[in-house]
């Protein structure tokens, strides 16, 4: 009995031994806990810069009119805004007193976008409108104009300075359409499916030969008398575009 307890002894004095041994060897030298090797540590992962500026703010800045401009009331005005985000701009609303009165979405989402947005006041006095861009959810901070809307172009401080694309176009006989975003695809189909003719430019003004029978496509043509598809929602009308012929696109 003597021996089986002096080696059950010995035997826990070994296993203590082992112990402190192996405590020791997960102390630092200065006697704090010990790191693992960094050939056996993950990478570390860099977030930020694997997202980019991902985080950031859209930003936006309007062109155009510049601020204490005028307005006549009943009349279009069009306010042209850019934008830019490190990830794509994905679409630009307009406010007034709260209320949107303006969307504009991007074709595809872009670092640098432009656009056009309309709005007609409907009586006269000080308004303020009120821009915002978006990268799908995550808006910019707003910016504003303050514009004079007043109640006959005989009101106007300045008659001269009223941008002459914001009225009707003259003369119903053609229509024309103007680009408002950066990026449009003229196509050789009502369709996005068909074929890019050419990248239309920003602002260039289009003449309508057709459209199909949603009216959401029009065939345009350019100065240079090149003519193809391009969707109504990037465009704005100066005239009566819903009597133009339907048309039938070319074949593929």
């Amino acid at each position: 009995m003597i021996r089986v307890r002096a080696g059950a002894v010995f035997f826990a004095f070994m296993g203590l031994f082992v112990l402190s041994a192996l405590g020791c060897n997960l102390l630092g030298p200065d006697g704090g806990s010990a790191t693992l090797s960094p050939s056996l540590t993950a990478p570390p992962t860099n977030t930020s810069a694997a997202q980019g500026n991902a985080s950031a703010k859209p930003t936006i800045s309007i062109q155009s009119p510049p601020a204490g401009s005028q307005s006549v009331a009943g009349q279009r005005m069009l306010v042209k805004v850019r934008a830019t985000d490190d990830v794509g701009i994905t679409r630009v609303e307009m406010r007034e007193s709260g209320r949107v009165v303006a969307v504009q979405s991007a074709p595809t989402p872009a670092r640098d976008f432009e656009a056009l947005l309309p709005y007609t006041p409907t009586s006269a006095g000080m308004i303020r409108l009120e821009v915002i861009a978006y990268r799908r959810t995550v808006s910019s901070d707003p910016v504003q104009i303050d514009v004079d809307v007043v109640r006959t172009e005989r009101e106007l401080r300045n008659p001269s300075s009223l941008d002459a694309t914001a009225g009707v176009a003259s003369g119903a006989a053609i229509c024309t359409v103007q680009v408002k975003v950066t990026q449009l695809n003229m196509r050789r189909g009502p369709g996005t499916s068909y074929d890019i003719l050419a990248r239309l430019a920003f602002e260039e003004t289009l003449t309508v030969v057709g459209r199909n029978a949603e009216r959401t496509w029009f065939l345009v043509r350019r100065a240079s008398l090149q003519e193809g598809w391009v969707s109504a929602e990037y465009l704005i009308a100066n005239g009566d575009c819903n009597g133009a012929p339907i048309a039938t696109a070319a074949a593929q």
